[in-house]
């Protein structure tokens, strides 16, 4: 049985990717900050789908103890055949003139170190084992389509894009493929929370008429990690409903 483990994947996004996985059963593994939030997806996808699945606590920002996730793995019997690095730091309303450096950092610190620390560790373990396995980081389309306010987050999604082109570069020798799936605006939580005219207004700005759910960005995910994309590697595929493809008008 193949294995996978996602980041950041309790909720949203992350657990949407997690289910895909499960449901081609495959064993998961799911790491979120609080443990307990981590077992309980476990718990309910193990429910849902019949297969094996993980959860514990790990902070992406933990650059320095990546290795306990490997660890954790191992002490369950399995080596992973893929990584999928969902968790991010949001690093909202950020004004660049008033921002403290280290909040900024701190965006950074998760998202780009974070995230490289995690990717090498699976790797390296990936080498030891002569598994030729994947790598699939979550960017955005932010990384030359800019939100308000989060330079951090804009600039990490950046850096993401970037490292997924090195490693790829620097893995492929070991039959490590490494891509970037880049999502645009997605349906989560905090969707519901908006009045119903608003909800539209946001559909109405995507070209394709809604905005993304968590099944459209995992079944990209699975495309990256799976042998459906052949020998791809290095490649930032782009999941947004039309949205980067649209000029603002304010030239």
């Amino acid at each position: 049985m193949k294995s996978v483990l996602i980041t950041g994947a309790t909720r949203n996004t992350g657990f949407g990717i997690a289910r895909k996985f499960a449901s081609e059963g495959w064993a998961v593994f799911i790491t979120s900050r609080k443990a307990e939030d981590a077992k309980k997806a476990a718990e309910r996808i193990h429910e849902e789908f019949g297969v094996p699945c993980f959860g514990m606590g790990f902070d992406i920002a933990d650059a320095h103890n990546a290795g306990k996730v490997t660890d954790f793995v191992h002490s369950k019997g399995y080596v992973l055949d893929s990584l999928v690095l969902c968790a991010a730091a949001q690093g909202l309303n950020q004004n660049p003139l008033t921002v403290d450096i280290d909040e900024w950092g701190a965006v950074i610190q998760a998202n780009v170190t974070g995230n490289f620390s995690l990717a090498r560790t699976v790797a390296r373990d990936m080498v030891e084992t002569e598994n030729h396995g994947t790598i699939v980081f979550i960017g955005s389309i932010t990384y030359r389509d800019c939100n308000v306010l989060r330079s951090a987050y804009n600039a990490s999604k950046g850096a993401i894009l970037s490292i997924t082109k090195s490693l790829a570069v620097d893995l492929g020798q070991y039959g490590i493929r490494v891509n970037c799936l880049l999502p645009g605006p997605v349906y989560t939580e905090r969707y519901d929370a908006l009045d119903e005219e608003t909800r539209r207004r946001r559909n109405e700005l995507v070209p394709i008429g809604r905005v993304s759910t968590a099944e459209d960005i995992a079944g990209g995910v699975w495309f990256l990690a799976s042998s459906n994309s052949g020998n791809a590697t290095g490649t930032g595929l782009i999941i947004d409903g039309g949205v980067d493809s649209i000029n603002s008008g304010r030239y």
